[in-house]
């Protein structure tokens, strides 16, 4: 007779049942625990969702149990799996009863699993064939001395006539000999290169072995206690959070600067890479903003005391610092559909890019990815498309003379996505050319933002020092700077001067003949003289921009050049 616990144990009214416990909860053992039958129940990765900084795993599967008490097991977990997080939902037939679940505490650090083996297959035979290829190449060698010793045998004497006919037949025996070499030699030649490629094998299946050692041979094993009235189909959900594995934004933004008004398209990408010890298969994919790892609770300021320095005085202790139990993400339901392209085959078109579904929280952002995917557990990184949008852009030429002759491109952009733009790199081309990257910070929507798209080659600049007249203590300089469009259109190019700053009261700055006019001054910029020159195609354009500098004569000052 079977112990009853009345806290989890009850008897469902309805013909399934389903019931949640949290993998803390121990399982009650059982009165007769050496006749209670042990069975492996098969679960596969279904749906996974990445956070920043780990993973939470949906893994499902069945096993038909006969009537009776049973104690199900689960394998093949990775050791990289948070204990706390385990979750297991049952299905069974009517009066099914769950005793609750619970994680082993044994490791079997001896069990490799199948990409494992393979790999170790694999090396095994690139090393055969390494050790075949040497033992051929040393048997070459071992016919090659022997020839060269018959070679260098002394010719044979006798009378006349023997002599001749030995002599022809030496020749003709050294002759051979040395074609014999020459192949010997050829062959050792194509087998040292074969050994080379197969190096090169076995270091990247050595690499591969390295970046799973771990995780790949160390499993996990829960433990669920069943009672079933009527045989039938026991289906399972298991769900816990891993260690391993993350996601970052990247970003590709394609400048479209042909056509009357530029176009700026967005292409907003996760790259995903996990190392858990489990390969995941035709797994659906959530990518959320979430990190359930870190600390949830709001830190404690009020602890702060101050006092004089010692070494023993410990200033700031934080309160806040208190490990916690990571919180339970709630599940989405993830519709998955695949979207086919049909046509005649003659005619060619541009593929649709498959993006992901965009599921908006109060505190998250969650991205469902539309198909199935494969991220296997070796750290290599894997990109999928979550969102591709047009944005508003305005361009412009920009110089800065002093520091670089070159016309930059920049591009005013507003972001007018629907969700929050999340940092990250970003990989930047003009017309379909890659120009450069770009670090993008955070943005929400309607924000604007600056980038360089590289530079404009027909725009040239040239910039000459005049001649001045100073003295010590009264320093002065002139620049010319000279700005020509070869562009079959006009331009407008925007150029920027800055006068010295300084932090000094003894050193003054001071503006002098300034043409043209430049625009207002931005207070946010002080100093920073900008002009806005409208050039038609082949025109030029000059800028006259001088200043002094007066400070004490015996005062060496550093920056003026």
């Amino acid at each position: 007779m079977l112990r009853r616990v009345a806290v989890i144990l009850f008897e469902m009214k309805t013909k399934r049942i389903a019931f949640l416990v949290a993998g803390a909860f121990l399982s009650i053992p059982f009165a007769a625990a050496t006749t209670t039958p042990t069975t492996k129940a098969v679960t596969l990765p279904k749906q996974v969702t990445i956070y920043p900084n780990g993973a939470r795993v949906v893994r499902e599967g069945k096993v038909e149990l006969k009537e009776g008490t049973h104690s199900v097991l689960f394998t093949d977990i990775p050791a990289s799996i948070v204990e706390s997080s385990l979750r297991l939902s049952v299905e069974g037939p009517k009066g099914t009863r769950f005793y609750g679940v619970a994680m082993k505490k044994e490791f079997t650090p001896k069990i490799v699993d199948a990409r494992t083996r393979k790999l170790r297959e694999k090396l095994q035979v690139l090393q055969d064939e390494k050790t075949d290829l040497h033992d051929k190449m040393e048997a070459r060698r071992a016919e090659m001395n022997i020839l060269r010793t018959y070679g260098q045998t002394p010719k044979p004497v006798g009378n006349k006539k023997t002599k001749e006919v030995s002599a022809v037949d030496f020749t003709q025996s050294a002759a051979t000999i040395a074609k014999r070499i020459a192949a010997l030699t050829a062959d050792n030649r194509k087998d040292e290169r074969k050994v080379r490629e197969i190096d090169l094998k076995i270091n990247a299946l050595n690499g591969e072995l390295a970046q799973g050692s771990s995780s790949a041979r160390e499993k996990r094993t829960a433990q669920a206690d069943l009672e079933l009235k009527t045989a039938g189909t026991v289906q399972f959900k298991l769900t816990y959070q891993v260690s391993g594995a993350s996601w970052t934004p990247v970003y590709d933004l394609n400048l479209d600067s042909q056509g009357e008004k530029p176009k700026l398209e967005l292409g907003f990408n996760g790259t995903i890479r996990q190392s858990t010890g489990e390969d995941w298969k035709g797994v659906t994919l959530l990518l959320s903003t979430a990190r359930p790892s870190e600390n949830t609770q709001v830190p404690d300021p009020t602890n702060w005391w101050l006092s004089y320095y010692t070494v023993q005085t410990q200033l700031y202790r934080s309160r806040s610092g208190m490990p916690s139990a990571a919180p339970e993400v709630a599940a989405r339901d993830v519709e998955v559909g695949k979207k086919f392209m049909k046509g005649k085959a003659e005619e060619l078109e541009p593929a649709e890019l498959e993006l992901a579904k965009t599921v908006q929280a109060a505190f998250t952002v969650t991205y469902s990815i539309n198909i199935p995917k494969d991220i296997p557990s070796d750290g290599s990184d894997h990109r999928v498309g979550i969102v591709q949008s047009p944005h508003d852009v305005e361009l412009s030429l920009v110089v800065v003379p002093k520091l670089s002759l070159a016309t930059f491109i920049d591009a005013k952009v507003t972001y007018g996505g629907d969700q929050i733009l999340l940092p990250g790199n970003a990989q930047l081309f003009r017309d379909g050319e890659f120009v450069g990257t770009a670090s993008l910070a955070a943005k929400a929507p309607g924000e604007t933002f600056n980038l360089g798209f590289g530079q404009d080659d027909l725009v040239r600049t040239e910039r000459k020092k005049g001649d001045t007249k100073s003295s010590p203590g009264d320093r002065r300089y002139q620049w010319t700077t000279t700005v020509s469009n070869f562009h079959p259109s006009a331009r407008a190019i925007e150029v920027r001067e800055q006068l010295p700053r300084t932090q000094q009261k003894e050193i003054k700055i001071e503006a002098m003949d300034i043409s043209p006019d430049p625009l207002p001054e931005n207070p946010e910029r002080p100093g920073l003289y900008s002009w806005k020159l409208n050039l038609k195609p082949k025109e030029k354009a000059s800028i006259v921009f001088s200043y002094r500098v007066r400070h004490p004569e015996k005062v060496d000052v550093s920056g003026l050049e």
